[in-house]
């Protein structure tokens, strides 16, 4: 009898990308999948359950009581940075209360958690990579939310897989790089920051390497991107030179780089801009060493992943 994997979040960038590598590389598990808040379409992935509210506790708990999984995969989050400063009370009950559920039904179920968390979870204080046993101290409420998910994690004694990554981007909206391509071409004038540091990664990066992990039966905590890093000018600046090659026919704004808190200046008549951590460089060594072998860069997988990207 093959073993049931039940994945939250499928409607979400890292969630459809995940289904869509899936079956090629897995057979340990059939794959169930539930869809968050509104439908689908076209979707790409094998069995699919009607939407769920994730933050009805109990429905989850229902959920999870009916499918009996061996494998919770939860790429479900509340991700607007800004918009968690305000409205607490969801990003909480998302990003940590219903994983709390996940983890204990996970303990008391004998089943596996793969959870997905940020480098939002550090203060990004340090100059140097960050590894994964670097102390929490989140900047932002939506940080908190993912710190206390990876404690809930670790307090209940599940069999679990945290894979934090940073600066998540994929051909599914929203992210940098599809607002950055539709700023570039419909604007004159783009302003992007340049005192944050990180690391860009692709969905499709995260999906095989957490599969790969998965398959070799990995626990812990793993931080998922390539190597390198940038900041969010320099990122910016490159999708424009890939947009200028993809698209010489297209007029694109220029770039103009800005502090974080000039930023948050002209931005704070719209909306409140959260802090953010200035360098968030989470190190990859962990799993280079599991893998024995080079993580590539950050800007091999942009560039070939862009080439097949519909911007427009």
């Amino acid at each position: 009898m093959v073993a049931k994997a039940l994945l939250f979040g499928s409607n979400g960038q890292l969630g459809k990308t995940l289904i869509a590598h899936y079956q090629e590389q897995s057979s340990e598990y059939s794959l169930d999948c539930l869809r968050l808040d509104k439908p689908l379409i076209n979707y790409p992935g094998p069995s699919v359950t009607d939407g769920l509210n994730i933050a009805d506790l109990a429905q989850l708990c229902q959920v999870l009581n009916q499918h009996q999984p061996s494998l919770i995969i939860n790429a479900a989050a509340y991700t607007n940075v800004d918009k968690a400063e305000i409205d607490r009370e969801k990003a909480n009950v998302v990003n940590a209360e219903a994983v709390k559920v996940m983890a204990e039904w996970a303990a008391q179920n004998h089943a596996r958690l793969c959870h997905f968390s940020t480098d939002y979870v550090m203060s990004g204080l340090s100059r140097e990579p960050l590894i994964e046993s670097y102390p929490h101290q989140p900047m932002n409420y939506y940080g908190y939310t993912k710190s206390l998910a990876e404690q809930y994690i670790q307090q209940s004694g599940c069999e679990f897989l945290i894979i934090r990554t940073s600066w998540l981007y994929s051909q599914y909206s929203p992210n940098f790089v599809l607002t950055m391509a539709h700023l570039l071409r419909y604007k004159q004038h783009v302003f992007v920051v340049d005192d944050q540091w990180g690391v860009p990664t692709s969905a499709t990066f995260v999906s095989r390497y957490t599969l790969q992990l998965l398959q070799a039966q990995q626990q812990g905590i793993y931080h998922v991107v390539p190597s390198g890093y940038t900041s969010w000018y320099e990122f910016a600046l490159k999708i424009r030179l890939m947009m200028s090659k993809q698209y010489p026919e297209l007029t694109l704004a220029s770039i103009e780089p800005i502090s974080s808190r000039d930023y948050a200046k002209l931005q704070q008549e719209k909306y409140q801009v959260a802090e953010r951590p200035r360098y968030a460089i989470l190190s990859n060594t962990k799993l280079a060493t599991l893998l024995a072998k080079k993580i590539p860069d950050w800007t091999l997988a942009f560039e070939n992943e862009l080439r097949l990207f519909k911007l427009f």
